[in-house]
């Protein structure tokens, strides 16, 4: 009986990324960005590829990221998801840094807000027609 010889798939790394035949998988240090900043990253890589998400959420977070259409660099795709990572990171931050302030504008809008008016009531409410009205059998 002969032995079926194997492909040996080609496997390179560069940084973060694990670059195989058609295929990106990319460590994640959750330490740096939690899941829901790798999430909302995915998210802009939906309609392109397929993507998994794996690991231990404490440890180590695996992306991998397959092409639905074959593409010729797929070490570029993978630096896109990183920028992705950085970019959802920075709006995480900032959304918190400004949290309170966004807090205290939505207080003071609902505060300083007055009900509107029914055309035709003084500020209390009372039907103002009449007023200014010539009398009635005056010539």
């Amino acid at each position: 009986m002969a032995k079926k010889k194997s492909k040996k798939e080609d496997i390179r790394m560069v940084e973060n990324l694990e670059l195989r035949s058609n295929k990106v998988l990319i460590s994640i240090n959750p330490k740096f960005y939690d899941l829901d900043v790798v999430y909302s990253s995915l998210y802009n890589f939906l309609e392109k590829c397929y993507c998994k998400v794996e690991g231990d959420p404490n440890d180590e977070i695996l992306v991998e990221l397959k092409p639905k259409k074959k593409i010729r660099n797929l070490e570029r795709m993978g630096r896109e998801f990183n920028n992705e990572l950085i970019n959802y990171a920075a709006v995480k931050i900032r959304g918190l840094k400004t949290e309170g302030m966004r807090i205290e504008i939505v207080k003071r809008a609902l505060t300083s807000h007055q009900p509107i008016k029914k055309e035709g009531t003084n500020a209390e409410g009372k039907n103002i027609e009449g007023i200014n009205m010539p009398w009635k059998g005056e010539p």
